[in-house]
C-alpha cells in the first residue's frame, strides 16, 4: 500500500504512540491523498471498532 509523505509521518506518530489511531484517523480524513490512502484509513476504522468490542468484552467477563 503506497501512502504519501504526510500519511507515512501521521502513521509513524500512532506507531511512535504520539497521537491515537482516532486523531490519525480525523488527520487522515481531512487530508486525502490518493486512493491508496482509503485501505489504510479503512484499516485504522476496523481496529478501532475492534478495540472497542474487545473492552467491552473484556468488561463483560470480568464482571461474571
Amino acid at each position: 500500500m503506497l501512502l504519501l509523505e504526510s500519511h507515512r509521518a501521521i502513521v509513524e506518530r500512532v506507531v511512535d504512540g504520539r497521537i491515537s489511531k482516532t486523531e490519525a484517523l480525523i488527520q487522515m480524513r481531512l487530508e486525502p491523498e490518493s486512493e491508496d490512502h482509503w485501505a489504510y484509513v479503512n484499516l485504522l476504522e476496523d481496529d478501532i471498532r475492534m478495540n472497542k468490542f474487545a473492552k467491552e468484552l473484556l468488561r463483560e467477563v470480568s464482571a461474571i
